[in-house]
């Protein structure tokens, strides 16, 4: 399913791809048994890391319901006061420099993001040139190679959800998507001039590094 066609994607010049089940009504219990059945490598299950899901006001019940997941762990309190990151240097007295940060991704890759996102190395991982196991990056106007973890600004969440691929999940006429909020550090930014486009390092290039900075968002249609 990790390229599954998008439903009504049009496919050459007259080819619209229509899913064989096209009505399904959304059921979020369905999103909960899925998190459910999938453990982290301590055998706690990933649903018992979230709070309820709670259902956003811009949904339509039972047509296109849109679903939020915040992480128990998450306290912003927790977040470092100062930064150590390359970039650090701009501002003297070293405060981190927050954005609000949304990452689109294919809703089958939300469990190995999920399962160890507490750990240094876990989480949302950069991309690499290892171009042959599936990586992708771009390249800025030298050619030099862009690797990072790639973002968008939270008020430009539209563009990043263009990254989360619809898919047919329970195969019951439904199709899901999933997209994170994240919360980042600039001074760890990849340096890369692009208009909307925002890359940072991994985690694991964070001294003082914590867990549970993301939540997820899951729209249903």
């Amino acid at each position: 399913m990790w390229n599954f066609g998008q439903p009504y994607e049009t496919r050459g010049k007259k080819q619209t791809f229509h899913p064989h089940l096209q009505e399904g009504v959304p059921d979020i219990n369905k999103i909960n048994k899925f998190l459910e059945l999938r453990t982290d490598p301590d055998g706690t299950s990933l649903l018992s890391k979230l709070d309820d899901p709670v259902l956003i006001s811009d949904s339509i019940v039972g047509e296109h319901e849109h679903w939020f997941f915040e992480v128990k762990a998450y306290d912003e309190s927790r977040l470092p006061s100062q930064s150590h990151g390359p970039w650090a240097w701009e501002l003297k007295d070293e405060k981190p420099d927050w954005m609000e940060a949304c990452h689109g991704l294919k809703f089958e890759g939300l469990y190995s993001i999920l399962a160890d996102f507490h750990e240094p190395r876990g989480g949302l991982r950069g991309s690499s040139n290892k171009t042959g196991e599936g990586h992708r990056y771009n390249a800025d106007a030298r050619g030099r190679e862009a690797c990072g973890i790639y973002f968008h600004e939270w008020t430009q969440k539209s563009l990043a959800k263009a990254y989360a691929r619809w898919c047919p999940l329970c195969s019951d006429g439904n199709y899901v998507s999933a997209y994170l909020e994240c919360k980042v550090d600039r001074h760890y930014r990849v340096s890369y001039k692009h208009a909307t486009q925002k890359i940072q390092h991994p985690n694991y290039h964070h001294e003082e590094w914590i867990g549970d900075g993301v939540n997820s968002w899951i729209p249903i249609r």
